[in-house]
């Protein structure tokens, strides 16, 4: 039965709770208190205290913890930090009114419910209240208008979906959403039907926002037009999927994953002179002078000068132009920030944002900067005032959008842009996102911010940097004036304004001796890597935008194992040209040099939507339309990426890799599409390579048991471990109950990996999934006969000193052992052995 523990900052209070919940509960519910710091009833929280309450409660079948303000609940987190991973992933932080909540979870407890189904009915509690006092109030409904809504009959098409990614309908997912809405000819509407949120318009990414769906709410899809049931089909697989973000999250937090400390929660005796306690954003230290960043924005006029029409026309040409600027940054980020400015992109062509303007200028006859500024505002204030905590950080992305548009407008200079004398510590009240994008990390040596939180776009894009980073210091750390010197602990969230000698030598230090063990491996990540007894491996990268490969060439990646290139598919509302993936499939090409580029070609599906393909609705799409099941069935689309790959192949060292593969029929009908595309160029006079190496994908245990009768046709093989080992232990990795059985190290998974080595001829085999950068699983997979690993860029250098270590015959005889063991766990404590003896 799950436990429940009360967190309080008042004995008293939690105490009087517990017999109202005896009241309606059964007495076989755990329930334990954590309140108070001492025995007067001192008010406050204690971490130790909280873990102490949570193991009482722990009867094995879950604790749902509920706290009465916010600080009771990140004490909360730092308690999570000390349990056992079984017991932190069957623990769960509620954020359900303290009372109203405890009372709905436990009797929903005492029905012997599991802990997801008691977290929900906790999170539920106070809408009866709601619902009540909204009934008898006089007070005047939001008019449909203002929540963005389309008018809709009764009479639309309707469906519902529970949304799986994390957090839900946040701005990346919500900005999908809108957009493939977009792309078809009918009103559409989206619900909340979790917490009665809604309906509004699924156009209006503002609107979609202010749903607060998060995962696992239901929403509720309803259309009308001529594409009503295409559109209702393509949404419902975008939700499905979890908008492509299950994949990207695999493997990282819970949903439920504790935050960094409080600051309000540090002992204050321990912190020396001019040290502050901050958020912990990114681990790494830094000592330097202070660049506070200018976020002031310009004088905005109120006085229009010039009629409505022509001050709407100036804004609308601002708003294209900020647009254009941003897509063209997007084009060559990364995926995880092409992602963010895509949201941005999308909150510009957001009509509830834009009519709001539109208002205020042609009724109110203001100026257009003001007009803008003002809906900016008011939408963002919307925001920062939400409920859900992944809400109120996307007001920072509102403002930081309206900034771009108002400079433009006023053809004023960002005064945010900055200006380096020399490496510094930049100090700001909140990054705005879009400078967090574009940080030279050669000059920026930390970032420390009076706000902000671990969760937001900022946070994301300065850990994807790799940069010491602290939040949430406090808004005295924006008045430090430039040049003075600071320090930061990025691990430990700690800040030092004018620091001692004594800080200064222990941060120098540890940057110094971090900075030593990634140089050790850099220095020699452009050289081969080879065991001990001389056996070559080779390293490469897997590469999601062109911009990754330069980045992969600078981290010495013997070439490219896997390019993916949805990168030119998911960011237009139409297929890409032929030319348009020459180009940027050459540019590739070029940033690697010499060194070989393995390209895989589209792989979509009922799991990966694009706008412009529509696909069945399908009751489970991972096993439905997939990969390459979907170009032989899009023979146009096939064909344009066909050809546009014979034409770098010309000139570059290209291989083609297909996804999904589950037949020799499929390799078959491939190389018959190869050759008509190269045919089809020659007519046209174009060069095409004569020759191009086909591969699949292993991905599941078919084509793995298949690898003996593809031989024949295909050149190489690349096993994906993501998806074969969510295959072979039928468990999906995104199910957190289900966490344990998504370790490619599982005996049975390693074992598909031997029959692949032991059929394909040597040197054909790589693997592409997440576990070539595991440490633990390279020895395997080096003694499994894989001697081609394909990992993101930035683990290359320390995967090759590794290697260096590795006896080959001693990997092999480690491999034969694994395969025989009951486990993963008993995999991963075999090769640790093995590791630690090596390095002894």
């Amino acid at each position: 039965m799950v436990g429940i523990v009360l967190v309080s900052h008042s004995r008293p209070l939690a105490d009087a709770l517990v017999p109202l919940i005896r009241e309606m509960a059964s007495e076989e519910v755990r329930i334990a208190v954590a309140a108070g710091i001492d025995a007067d009833d001192g008010f406050g929280t204690d971490a130790m205290a909280i873990l102490e309450a949570i193991q009482e409660a722990d009867s094995g079948d879950g604790v749902l913890v509920l706290g009465d303000v916010g600080s009771a609940l990140l004490s909360t987190d730092m308690a999570l930090e000390f349990l056992t991973a079984e017991e932190r992933q069957r623990t769960c932080l509620s954020a359900a009114p303290f009372v109203e909540g405890a009372l709905s979870a436990a009797v929903q407890a005492s029905m012997g419910s599991p802990l997801g189904v008691v977290l929900a009915e906790a999170e539920k509690a106070l809408q009866q209240k709601q619902q009540h006092v909204a009934s008898g109030t006089d007070a005047s409904p939001v008019p449909p208008a203002a929540q963005g809504q389309e008018a809709i009959s009764s009479e639309a098409h309707t469906t519902e979906a529970t949304l799986r990614n994390p957090h839900g309908l946040h701005a990346r997912p919500a900005a999908k959403l809108v957009r493939m809405a977009g792309t078809f000819d009918t009103v559409l509407t989206v619900e909340n039907v979790t917490d009665g949120r809604g309906p509004v318009s699924a156009r209006s990414l503002s609107a979609v926002s202010t749903l607060g769906a998060g995962e696992g709410d239901t929403v509720r899809l309803a259309a009308e037009g001529p594409e009503a049931q295409d559109a209702l089909d393509a949404l419902s697989a975008l939700i499905n999927e979890g908008f492509g973000e299950l994949e990207a999250d695999a493997g990282g937090a819970p949903t439920s994953a504790p935050l960094a400390p409080d600051p309000s929660e540090t002992e204050a005796a321990n912190l020396g002179p001019g040290e502050f306690a901050g958020l912990a954003i990114q681990p790494g230290t830094a000592v330097g002078p202070a660049l506070p960043v200018d976020e002031a924005l310009p004088d905005i006029p109120v006085a229009p000068v010039e009629p409505p029409e022509d001050a709407w026309n100036r804004l609308q040409e601002a708003l294209q132009k900020s647009t254009d600027a941003i897509s063209q940054e997007a084009s060559n980020a990364a995926e995880a920030v092409a992602g963010i400015l895509d949201a941005q992109s999308l909150l510009l062509e957001d009509p509830a944002l834009r009519d709001a303007a539109y208002r205020r200028i042609h009724e109110d006859e203001v100026h257009p900067a003001r007009a803008w500024m003002d809906a900016v505002t008011a939408l963002a204030d919307q925001y920062a005032a939400a409920g859900n905590a992944y809400l109120r950080e996307r007001a920072a992305d509102v403002r930081d959008v309206g900034r771009r548009v108002l400079l433009q407008l006023l053809g004023e200079r960002d005064g945010g842009a900055l200006s380096f004398h020399a490496p510094a510590i930049l100090i700001t009240k909140e990054l705005p996102p879009s400078l967090a994008a574009t940080l030279d990390v050669e000059q920026v040596l930390g970032v420390i911010c009076a706000e902000g939180s671990p969760t937001a776009h900022n946070a994301i894009l300065l850990r994807g940097h790799g940069i010491p980073t602290v939040f949430g210091v406090g808004a005295h750390i924006a008045e430090i004036d430039e040049g003075t010197t600071v320090g930061l602990d990025g691990g430990k969230g700690r800040v030092w304004i004018d620091p001692s000698e004594s800080v200064i030598e222990r941060l120098t230090a540890a940057r110094a001796s971090a900075r030593e063990r990634a140089m050790a491996a850099r220095e020699h990540a452009h050289e081969e890597a080879r065991t001990t007894d001389g056996t070559r491996i080779f390293v490469e990268a897997n590469v999601t935008q062109p911009a990754e490969a330069e980045e992969a060439a600078r981290q010495g990646a013997d070439g490219v194992g896997l390019l993916r290139t949805e990168f030119l598919f998911d960011q237009t509302d139409t297929p890409p040209s032929e030319l348009t993936q020459v180009e940027s499939l050459t540019a590739v090409a070029e940033a690697l040099g010499d060194r070989p580029l393995t390209i895989r070609v589209l792989d979509a599906g009922g799991d990966k939507p694009l706008p412009y393909l529509t696909f069945p609705a399908e009751r489970n799409p991972f096993l439905g339309l997939r990969g390459i099941r979907v170009l032989l069935q899009h023979d146009d689309l096939f064909q344009t990426q066909l050809r546009a790959i014979l034409r770098v192949g010309a000139r570059h060292q290209v291989r083609l890799l297909l996804p999904m593969v589950a037949t020799t029929d499929e390799v078959t009908a491939t190389r018959e599409a190869i050759a008509t595309a190269r045919a089809t160029l020659e007519d046209a006079g174009h060069d095409a390579a004569a020759t191009l190496p086909v591969g699949i994908m292993v991905e599941t245990p078919a084509s793995a048991l298949l690898v003996p009768q593809l031989i024949d046709t295909a050149d190489f093989f690349s096993i994906g471990t993501n998806d074969l080992t969510q295959y072979a232990m039928a468990a999906d990795r995104e199910h957190t109950g289900l966490a344990a059985l998504s370790d490619a190290l599982h005996p049975p998974v390693l074992r598909l990996m031997q029959l692949v080595t032991d059929a394909a001829p040597a040197g054909t085999v790589s693997i592409c999934g997440e576990a070539a950068a595991d440490p633990v699983a390279v020895p395997l997979l080096i003694g499994l006969g894989i001697h081609r690993l394909s990992m993101r860029p930035s683990a290359i250098p320390e995967t090759k000193a590794l290697i260096r270590t590795l006896p080959l015959a001693q990997t092999t005889a480690l491999a034969e052992e694994a395969v025989r063991a009951s486990s993963a766990s008993a995999v991963r404590s075999l090769v640790q052995s093995f590791l630690d003896e090596q390095r002894g």
